[in-house]
């Protein structure tokens, strides 16, 4: 798909990219592992930062880099938007059991099985249609954040209409599949934290 390229488009692709998966995952983790103490968990901090959002994004580099993914990283063909999800949800997977096994606080567990099956449900509904993780990734951390740190917290409430509007700019995603993503993100938040 051909994309413009004024200003407002490259802001649009920047806040993409500031309110990818793997940036509001570095939030989240970062803001879970400062709350809980970096000095008696940073271990769980690095392996929710490492795992949630510096593998991906290196698997994301490499993959561009080596030509596996064309054109916008951020809304690739479909065959090449599967291979994205499926190596985010096993980075996802590896970090979760990196977690539980570093004794993380339930919160950080809480964080990464949202996010892990974020990604897996975005992967098994976009088999038949396309769902916004970005909207899913922002979201569900807004309600991770807001729940662990609080309703002061409420500012961050603007990443929603930023990331919608970015997506819909860049034509990533309509409207249903942006609000699809927005609901898909909060809800898996809410029902995965009674398991946490």
């Amino acid at each position: 798909m051909e994309y413009r390229t004024g200003r407002t488009d490259r802001t649009a692709h920047l806040i993409s990219h500031l309110l990818s998966p793997a940036a509001v995952a570095l939030v989240v983790f970062g803001s879970l592992t400062s709350w809980h103490g970096w000095g008696r968990y940073w271990i769980c901090g690095v392996v929710g930062i490492g795992f949630f959002t510096l593998v991906p994004g290196f698997t994301l580099a490499l993959l561009k880099r080596r030509g596996g993914i064309a054109g916008d990283v951020y809304d690739p063909p479909p065959r090449v938007r599967e291979r994205i999800l499926l190596a985010g949800a096993t980075c996802y997977l590896a970090g979760c059991g990196g977690l539980a096994l570093c004794a993380s606080p339930p919160v950080m567990l809480w964080g990464g099985a949202t996010f892990l099956c974020g990604s897996l449900l975005t992967w098994l509904i976009g088999k038949r249609w396309k769902i916004s993780i970005h909207a899913g990734g922002v979201s569900g951390g807004g309600v991770i954040l807001l729940t662990v740190g609080g309703v002061e917290l409420w500012p961050i409430l603007a990443a929603v209409p930023l990331v919608g509007w970015a997506r819909l700019r860049r034509r990533a995603h309509t409207p249903a599949q942006v609000l699809a993503g927005l609901g898909m993100g909060a809800l898996l938040a809410v029902l995965l934290r009674p398991l946490f």
